[in-house]
């Protein structure tokens, strides 16, 4: 339907709620619960929650003879499919059968059982509903505009909680977890600062060559000096550092050979000037 042909002199309030077929547009472009309040909501809610509890209990039970339950059961019902408490401190109500008073035009206690009773059928649709809650809404509107205090209702508001964050540690502490949200845990260890890294500067052997032999403050044999350059070699365990490894004369220490002492096969002997192999 075009938006130029729906008629803009409809009054929602002398509207009847159980003729509207479209309970988002009386036909003015205006939904039903356009006035609805926070106490509206909840009813509405509450109503949809007791029509499926206690028809889903007659379907579970399956059982001619238990159709309901008491009303004193309410709340454990209530717990049970729904997986939340029935306070009714939140509805400004003392018992339960009061809170169940406030929506009897769908759901009501027996006043000689005390046993729940349904007033719409199983295959009815959402939109019933709907037009339930706002006829409530105007009979009390109704009853407020007479003069009559006891229509106002006033529910306790549920305080939103905020969603948990991850907390985020601080990275420069030691052994701590820092976590950040979209990413994996990272763990940072913090270095030691009286620990510096430790830089050993290649020899120049150029140098070494123009300053001659090394003296150690040692009594050199005659056959340990260097006739050239010093170059890179292997001290072989067991050996003698100045027997010539490679072509190479090194003055050193001894490494005695021991009765009974077996060199690793897989050791690796390096000079201060670098190289090395195994043997």
């Amino acid at each position: 339907k075009a938006e130029d042909d729906k008629p803009t002199d409809i009054d929602p309030d002398e509207l009847d709620v159980f003729t509207v077929e479209n309970v988002n547009d009386i036909g003015s472009g205006e939904p039903l619960y356009s006035n609805f309040e926070y106490e509206d909501w909840c009813l509405l809610a509450f109503r949809i929650e007791l029509f499926l509890l206690v028809h889903g209990f007659r379907l579970d039970v399956d059982d001619v003879e238990r159709q309901t339950f008491h009303e004193s059961h309410l709340p454990f019902y209530y717990n049970r499919y729904w997986k939340k408490a029935l306070d009714p401190k939140m509805y400004n109500r003392g018992t339960t059968s009061d809170v169940v008073a406030l929506i009897k035009d769908a759901i009501e206690i027996d006043t000689d059982s005390g046993m729940l009773e349904v007033k719409v059928s199983e295959d009815q649709t959402f939109d019933h509903f709907v037009k339930l809650a706002e006829e409530h809404r105007r009979d009390r509107q109704r009853r407020l505009d007479a003069g009559d205090e006891t229509a106002e209702l006033k529910f306790r508001k549920l305080t939103p909680v905020p969603p948990a964050k991850a907390p985020v540690l601080n990275a420069a502490k030691a052994g701590q977890k820092t976590v950040i949200a979209g990413h994996r845990p990272v763990f940072q260890v913090a270095m030691n600062p009286l620990l510096k890294p430790v830089v050993v500067n290649p020899v120049r052997f150029a140098n070494v060559a123009k300053a001659g032999p090394i003296k150690l403050g040692l009594t050199i044999p005659p056959r340990a000096q260097s006739s050239g350059p010093l170059k890179a070699g292997l001290i072989k365990p067991g050996t003698s550092s100045t027997q010539p490894v490679q072509g190479v004369k090194r003055p050193g220490l001894s490494i005695p050979n021991i009765a009974g002492v077996t060199q690793p096969a897989t050791k690796v002997a390096r000079t201060s000037f670098g190289g090395g192999a195994k043997w």
